[in-house]
This record gives structure tokens, sequence and C-alpha cells, in this order.
């Protein structure tokens, strides 16, 4: 099954984590199903997004902030940028076409997301308030054929939310690559504890708080490290930081290379983040055979449960943190075993063979195909999901 991304080759190379999400898609070669980009053609509306999101973001009259928001979340799909280009499904992400009902009468339309957070998400990050955002998916609904979204805590409140659309919503689980499906070797051959913190925006993904938590375990117990991944860092945090010699700080880009060796050198990830709607970096971890330190709430207590690959802390809670620290720094027999867990759960569910059939049965529901149905070999893969 050939399926056409609403993303252009340029707009890949942004750094974001829906980025990574879409350059992992773009790499998933699993039977025939196979990712494409549209053409590379300037794309001017991406600038008039960023503008009406800003607007949409701050702007009081209600009507008006919500028809900004929405236009901020849509982009347009020229002639060009589909030239040359056969597909069996058109996928796009976030983003809904202001000509979609034109690409719908040529291919069925999929849409995906991490679906609904919960309220105080919205209002912590500023984009647009809740009910906007409800808005949003139910006119994305009425518009697409079907609505992929990653969790099921996600997609629970989406359905809860917006119920008219119950009937196209699917849950798949986003696929993140590793670079190689070769089980770590268990137990770990580091002499200490290494934890690591990976976040672009430090303050909102709880460095702060790993910081403090750390410098509690630090005072009572030598074997451990905490390796920091990040940009733009407060000045405060960097002085406290360059204070402890068991702290490594790269306040700076990290090529994939170095990135993916930091990975496979730790023990465990963490992440006791404010705000967030997946927590792709715990998954990443998992892969590479790391345990997992994050918060109690939805959906990363459903992406990384807790007890199982590692555990789960109310957010904000430094004590918490560091007693879970404490524990995974002691009991080495338990931190492995969580190792162990946490690699086999990425394998049972974010690994290309676990995802591939769950989103050829979710692009499936994609019946209509300009009239008719999808073609035989896609409705073959289907049955088989």
């Amino acid at each position: 099954m050939r399926i056409l991304l609403n993303i252009t080759p340029s707009e890949l190379k942004e750094t974001s984590g829906d980025m990574s999400y879409l350059r992992d898609l773009l790499a998933l070669r699993v039977g025939d199903l196979q990712y494409e980009t549209l053409n590379d053609t300037p794309t001017p509306l991406r600038t008039v997004r960023k503008v009406f999101w800003h607007l949409g973001r701050w702007w009081v009259p209600q009507p008006l902030r919500r028809s900004l928001f929405i236009a901020s979340q849509r982009n347009f799909v020229s002639p060009s940028m589909m030239a040359g280009k056969m597909a069996d499904v058109f996928h796009t992400h976030l983003l809904l076409p202001w000509n979609v009902a034109t690409l719908r009468r040529r291919y069925p339309i999929a849409f995906s997301s991490a679906g609904i957070s919960p309220p105080w998400y919205y209002r912590y990050i500023g984009r647009g308030l809740y009910e906007d955002v409800v808005a949003y998916y139910n006119l994305v609904g009425k518009m697409v054929d079907v609505i992929i979204v990653w969790t099921n805590s996600c997609a629970r409140r989406l359905m809860e939310e917006c119920p008219r659309i119950q009937a196209v919503v699917r849950v798949v689980p986003p696929f993140y690559r590793t670079g190689s499906s070769d089980q770590p070797s268990f137990p770990k051959t580091n002499p200490i504890t290494r934890f690591l913190f990976v976040g672009k925006e430090p303050i909102r993904k709880g460095l702060a708080e790993t910081v403090e938590a750390f410098l509690h375990v630090a005072r009572v117990k030598r074997d451990v490290e905490l390796i920091v991944v990040s940009r733009d860092v407060p000045s405060q945090l960097v002085e406290v930081m360059s204070k402890c010699s068991r702290i490594r700080l790269y306040n700076r880009f990290v090529p994939q290379e170095e990135f993916n060796r930091l990975m496979v050198e730790s023990d465990v990830i963490v992440l006791p983040t404010h705000a967030e709607t997946l927590g792709a970096v715990l998954i990443e971890g998992m892969a590479r055979g790391c345990a997992t330190l994050t918060c109690d709430y939805e959906p990363l207590n459903e992406i990384a449960p807790d007890g199982v690959v590692g555990f789960t802390v109310p957010r904000g809670d430094v004590q918490a943190l560091a007693e879970k620290m404490l524990i995974l720094s002691t009991e080495r027999d338990l931190l492995t075993q969580m190792q162990k867990n946490a690699w086999h759960h990425y394998q049972e569910t974010f690994s290309a063979e676990a995802v591939a059939p769950k989103l050829l049965s979710g692009v499936y529901l994609c019946r209509r195909f300009g009239g008719r149905y999808l073609p035989t070999h896609a409705l073959r893969l289907g049955r088989t999901c």
C-alpha cells in the first residue's frame, strides 16, 4: 500500500518531535507498506499559519480566536506538490488541507495526531483553549475517512468530547526507529547508574526538578551520574549543574550518532515533564534498553507503565522523584528487570512489526477511493491485521 504523506522534504528538516515521527514513518517498510512525501515546492502558507497560530493563541474575542486557531492548523496542497504522485491513501498529520474536499475525491484521507490531551495541558502550553481544540477535531471528523490517534487515553478523551466522530477513530501507536532491532545486553555493564534527561524546553520538561532530585541522591550515593541534553538552559541552572562533577551538560544540538551513543550508555530516561502529549524520548529510551522515570498523568503512564518499565511520580514532586532515583540506583536487579521489560514493551508496542499491522488496519477503513474500494492488495493487507 502506497501512502502519500502531507509533508515536503524541506519541511522534514525541522527538528520538532512531530517531524521525527514523520521521518520515521517514511522509513517504515513492512510488506507492501510504503510512504512518500509531496514534491518540494514553495509553501508560503507555512508563514501564514504561524501568524494565525500566534494571533489565535492570545486573541480575546472567542469566535475570532477560534477561527484563527483552526486556520493555523490548515495548509494547502497545490497541484505541483502532487505532480507525478500515485498512492492509495493520503495521510495528513495534524494539518487539515484547505482543499481536503478536492483531495478526498481522489484519495481516501487519513488524519493522525496525538489526540486530545487534558484541559490543563492546553492552559500550560497556551495553544488555544481546550474548547477550540475540540471544535477543530469536530471539523476534522467531518472531512476525513479515519483519525489515527497515538494512545488509548487520548483517543478516549477525543471520543468523549467528539462523540459524532467515534466511528472513524483508531488507535495506532507511533513508530520510532532505533537503527537496530538487536536486543541490548542485560544487565548493562555500567559501573555507575546513569540517568539521562532529554528536552529542548528545559523548564517545561522538568529539568529543574530533575537536577534538584539528582543532587539529593548524589549526596548519599557516589556511583550515579546525570546526563542532560537540552538547549537554552537558564543560566541559574547551568551554574548549579557546573558545581556537581557528576552532571554532564550538553547545552547544544547533539548529532544523532552522539545522541544514540548517550542513549545506549544510559540506564534510566528521566522525563518529569509538566505537560506532554506523548513523551517520544521514553519510547526511544525503551528501544535501547533504558528504564523510565516520568510523571503519572495520561498518556505518559500509558506509554511507560508504572512498576513495569520504570516508575511514575506526580508532577513537580521532587521528593518522590529523588526516592525513585535512589531505588533505581540501589536495587540493580530491579533496574535490570525494568530495562528488560522496557525493551520488550517497545518491541511489542512501538516497533515496525507491531505498528505496521495496526496502521494498515486503520487506513483500510478509508474505503472511498474515487467512488471505488481500495485496490485488491490493500484489501488483502487490511484483512490480515
